[in-house]
C-alpha cells in the first residue's frame, strides 16, 4: 500500500459487512467527492467505491451517504456534521477536504482543531465507526501544506488515510501522460483521474477489509490533542429563534443548496436588522458570495460594528466565523444588511454556533 498509511485493521466495518450485513458508508468532503470534473456523478471516487462495496459483500445491505459540499472545509464540516452526516449513524466514514482548507488557508492548529473535532463526534456518536482520510490535491500541491496536520490527528486517532493524489503523480510519470490527461482543471480529476483515485481506494479497502472479525469493539477516545470543539453546531435558518427581526425573511431556498438547511434568511432592504441571542463561544454563518451580493454589519452585546462583504465576481457558498473565543456565557448578536447598490441582497444558509442558540 504505496499510498496509504494503515493504523488500523477497520475489523468492526467487516463485522458489519459479513455477520450483520449491512453497512452505511459516508462520505464528507468538497467538490473532489461530489465528483465535479466527472462526466457524470458514477465516475466519481465516490460512486465508484459504493459501487465496488456493494459488489465485493453482494450480501450485504449498502446505504451511501453524500455530504459533500463544494468549495467548503473542514471548519464548517465541524459544524455540519450532525445534520448532515452523524444523524444517519455511519458505519465507515471517508474525510476529504485537505486541498480546500489550503484554499481557505486555515493554520495547522485550526486544521487540527476541526479534524480532531469531526474524528471525535464520529467516534463519540459511535464507538464503531470507521474513519479514512483521503488526500487529494492540485497541479501547485497546495495540500502539502495541510497533509501533516490531518496525519498527526489520524495518527491519534488511529485512522487509515490514503493519498489519492501520489498515485495520480505515479500514473504520469509511468505512462508518460500529461497532467491534463487526468485533469479537467488544476484540481478536479476527469474520468480518468476519479478512475485512478476510485482504483487506489478500493485497494485500500481491499487490503483492510479482507479476512474475519469475531465482533464489534469499541474504539477508545484518546485525551485531546486540540481545544476541540464538540458543541459546534449548525443551526437552519427556520428553526432559528430571532430576537426582533426587522427586513429579513425566510426563503425556501439557499443558492446552490437548495433547502439543505431549510432554505435561507434574505434581506435585500437597506439597514434591515435582527438580532440572534446564544449562550457560547462562536457564533458564524453560511452565507453566499457573489456579484448580486451585499455586505452585512455585525456586533456583539453592542460594541463596535464590523463588516462582511458577500460582493464577488463569482457565486458559491462559504462561512465565516464573525466572532471566536467569546466568554461562554449570553451574548446578542446584532446583524445588519447593507444593499452597497441597488438590486443587491444578502443569503444566510445557516448559522454555526459553538453553544447553544436561546429564545
Amino acid at each position: 500500500m504505496d499510498y496509504a498509511v494503515l493504523r488500523s485493521g477497520m475489523l468492526n466495518t467487516i463485522y458489519k459487512l459479513k455477520n450483520n450485513k449491512k453497512l452505511t458508508v459516508g462520505y464528507i468532503g468538497g467538490s473532489v467527492t461530489s465528483g465535479y470534473g466527472a462526466s457524470n456523478e458514477n465516475n466519481s471516487w465516490r460512486v465508484e467505491t459504493e459501487k465496488w462495496l456493494k459488489n465485493a459483500f453482494p450480501g450485504a445491505q449498502i446505504t451511501a451517504v453524500n455530504a459533500s459540499i463544494g468549495g467548503t472545509g473542514s471548519e464548517l464540516a465541524m459544524y455540519r456534521l450532525e445534520h448532515d452526516l452523524l444523524k444517519h449513524n455511519p458505519d465507515l466514514v471517508f474525510i476529504e477536504f485537505a486541498v480546500n482548507d489550503a484554499y481557505i488557508n486555515y493554520t495547522s492548529e485550526q486544521i487540527m482543531v476541526q479534524i480532531e473535532t469531526i474524528c471525535r463526534k464520529i467516534n463519540n456518536k459511535n464507538p464503531y465507526t470507521d474513519i479514512i482520510m483521503v488526500y487529494v490535491n492540485d497541479s501547485g500541491r497546495s495540500s502539502d501544506n495541510t497533509i501533516p496536520a490531518y496525519e498527526t490527528i489520524a495518527d491519534l486517532y488511529k485512522t487509515n488515510s490514503v493519498n489519492v493524489y501520489s498515485a495520480v503523480l505515479d500514473a504520469m510519470d509511468a505512462e508518460n501522460r500529461p497532467f491534463s490527461y487526468y485533469f479537467m482543471d488544476h484540481v478536479h480529476p476527469n474520468d480518468m483521474g476519479y478512475k485512478v483515485y476510485a482504483d487506489t481506494i478500493i485497494g485500500v479497502l481491499q487490503e483492510t477489509l479482507k479476512g474475519s472479525s469475531s465482533g464489534l469493539t469499541a474504539k477508545k477516545l484518546p485525551n485531546p490533542r486540540t481545544n476541540v470543539k464538540m458543541n459546534a453546531t449548525l443551526y437552519r435558518p427556520d428553526q432559528t429563534p430571532l430576537n426582533s427581526n426587522n427586513g429579513w425573511e425566510n426563503r425556501d431556498q439557499f443558492p446552490w443548496l437548495g433547502s439543505t438547511y431549510g432554505g435561507s434568511l434574505t434581506s435585500n432592504k437597506d439597514g434591515s436588522v435582527f438580532t440572534i441571542k446564544l449562550k457560547g463561544t462562536d457564533f458564524g454563518i453560511l452565507y453566499e458570495i457573489g456579484p448580486n451580493a451585499g455586505s452585512i454589519r455585525y456586533s456583539v452585546d453592542g460594541g463596535a460594528e464590523k463588516t462582511l462583504d458577500g460582493n464577488y465576481s463569482y457565486s458559491t457558498p462559504t462561512n465565516a466565523i464573525l466572532f471566536r473565543g467569546l466568554k461562554d456565557e449570553v451574548h446578542t448578536i446584532t446583524i445588519t444588511f447593507k444593499a452597497l447598490s441597488a438590486g443587491k441582497e444578502f443569503n444566510i444558509g445557516a448559522f454555526l454556533v459553538a453553544g447553544t442558540v436561546l429564545q
